[in-house]
C-alpha cells in the first residue's frame, strides 16, 4: 500500500458544507494530476441500516431528502452511538482503513469527521494517526459575510500531495 494523504473534514453542523468542500478539493487535485476519492465514515452506517429505515419510514437512507433524512436523525445517531461505544470509536474508522487500504487514490477525503470522545483513537485522532489534515468548516448565515467573500479575490495554498 502507497502512503496516502489523509483530509478529513469537520463542522459543527448538518449542511454546512462539507461534502461541498470535498468536491471543490477533488477537483482541484484533479487539475494537478492527483487521484483523490471521497470516502464518508457514515456510508456503511446508512448501508448497515437501509433495509431497516425503509421498512420503517418507507425512505431509502442512500436517495433521500435533507427533510427525510432528519426524520431518521435520530435512529442513525442511536446506532452509530452504539457502534462506537463497542468499539471505543473505532468501529467507522477501521472500516474506513478498510476502505483505504483497498484505494488507488493518492488522497482520500472523509468528508464527516465528528468525534474526539475517545482519546488518540477517535476520528479526529485518527486523521492525525495517519498524519492527515483535518479542516473545519463553519457556515455563515450572514448575507454580508457571502457577499464580500464572494465579491473578492480569494487567495487558495496550492493543493500538493507530498506523494
Amino acid at each position: 500500500m502507497n502512503k496516502k494523504l489523509i483530509v478529513g473534514i469537520s463542522a459543527m453542523a448538518a449542511r454546512s458544507g462539507k461534502d461541498t468542500l470535498c468536491q471543490i478539493l477533488i477537483n482541484k487535485f484533479k487539475e494537478k494530476g492527483i487521484a483523490a476519492k471521497r470516502i464518508a465514515l457514515a456510508d456503511p452506517l446508512k448501508t448497515d441500516l437501509r433495509s431497516s429505515l425503509l421498512e420503517e419510514y418507507n425512505i431509502d437512507i442512500l436517495n433521500c431528502s435533507p427533510e427525510q433524512k432528519e426524520k431518521m436523525r435520530p435512529h442513525l445517531v442511536a446506532y452509530g452511538k452504539k457502534k462506537r461505544q463497542q468499539t471505543n470509536g473505532q468501529y467507522f474508522t477501521k472500516l474506513a482503513d478498510q476502505e483505504i487500504n483497498k484505494s488507488d487514490e493518492d488522497v482520500i477525503i472523509v468528508s464527516d469527521i465528528r468525534y474526539a470522545a475517545y482519546k488518540e483513537v477517535d476520528e479526529v485522532f485518527w486523521v492525525k494517526n495517519h498524519s492527515g489534515v483535518l479542516i473545519h468548516v463553519s457556515r455563515s448565515n450572514n448575507m454580508t459575510d457571502l457577499e464580500n467573500i464572494s465579491s473578492r479575490r480569494m487567495r487558495t495554498k496550492e493543493l500538493t500531495s507530498p506523494y
